[in-house]
């Protein structure tokens, strides 16, 4: 797990204290693995944004997945040709 050396909050801290509602905004402190936090590095830099709006864009990403997904979509991939199809996500 990743635990960034400023961060001083247990896993017995309650939720109330590790989430802060500041102005329509949350404060929540995670612990990731190395390879999601490496993942999430890769994502920012890519992208051009910060950490925070990566998480946003993972999280918006995923979501529309699984509802699309959820109406019985599949989501697929191809080549730039549209020759060549993968199956990526199926109900």
């Amino acid at each position: 797990m990743l635990i960034f050396e400023d961060d001083q909050s247990s896993p017995e801290d309650s939720e109330a204290e590790n989430k802060q509602e500041i102005s329509g905004v949350v404060r929540l402190s995670v612990n990731i693995s190395e390879r999601t936090a490496d993942g999430l590095e890769e994502l920012s830099k890519s992208r051009g944004i910060g950490r925070t709006d990566a998480v946003t864009y993972a999280l918006s990403l995923a979501s529309y997945i699984e509802s699309e997904v959820s109406k019985g979509k599949i989501l697929m991939l191809s080549d730039r040709s549209r020759q060549n199809f993968w199956d990526i996500v199926a109900s």
